[in-house]
């Protein structure tokens, strides 16, 4: 065991953009289970209606993970411009933007269970979220 965790530490050592990604999806699990457990709080123990409470869920976990991205994913990142922040901010909107659609499209349209629709609206959302986040912040 020992030995592999060598292994991946020489290789994300050696490949920076590898171990950003690495970064950048240990972040996007951390603020996942945020978001996850604040839906889950919202709609089982609140009964906020689903596509409301997905939106305050999504809003916490942008918060969180801003705060990862500049301090953590992205090394080297811009933390005080208000371009940057701006331009993080209407990159977060179009992400929430989808992840509404996708929950509305999921959940209320095609019936799927709103955990399950959460799940696969992550996904789709994150690889936004990469390649946006990326660009503005290694470029802010």
């Amino acid at each position: 065991m020992n030995q592999l965790i060598a292994k991946i530490k020489s290789l994300l050592a050696t490949h920076p953009q590898l171990a950003e990604i690495f970064r950048f999806a240990f972040t996007g699990g951390v603020c996942f289970v945020v978001e996850f457990l604040c839906l889950t709080l919202l709609v089982e123990l609140l009964h906020v209606p689903v596509l409301l409470a997905t939106a305050i869920a999504f809003l916490i976990s942008v918060a969180v993970n801003y705060v990862l991205c500049v301090k953590w994913v992205f090394t080297g990142a811009k933390d005080g411009g208000a371009g940057v922040k701006a331009t993080f901010l209407i990159t977060s909107g179009m992400g929430f933007v989808l992840n509404e659609v996708f929950m509305w499209l999921m959940n209320i349209v095609l019936g799927i269970h709103y955990m399950i629709a959460k799940v696969i609206s992550t996904l789709l959302v994150m690889i936004w979220n990469y390649f946006t986040k990326r660009m503005v912040l290694k470029r802010g």
